[in-house]
């Protein structure tokens, strides 16, 4: 039986008390420190900083959502919106 892959979410540290709630809604999580970039569908930070957010635009072409100030909700919502647009 094939397996169906799920799409990945790469999270920043302060954002991996996300985990559970991205999992439960249908994702696989990865630390961004961990993640294979290239196969991410989308990457979420607690906070954008230049440096880092030009870093990662350079590394993979996954939407990055800024998260600081958003709940759980928001912030899952805002991932099925980019991952449904990068399939």
């Amino acid at each position: 039986m094939t397996q169906i892959r799920r799409p990945i979410v790469a999270l920043d540290d302060e954002m991996m008390r996300l985990r559970s709630a991205l999992e439960r809604a249908g994702y696989e999580v990865r630390s961004l420190h961990g993640a294979p970039l290239e196969q991410v569908a989308v990457v979420v930070l607690s906070g954008m900083d230049a440096d880092i957010t030009g870093d990662l635009r350079r590394r993979t072409e996954a939407p990055v959502i800024e998260a600081r100030g958003l709940d759980e909700r928001a912030v899952v919502a805002a991932v099925h919106e980019k991952a449904r647009l990068r399939m």
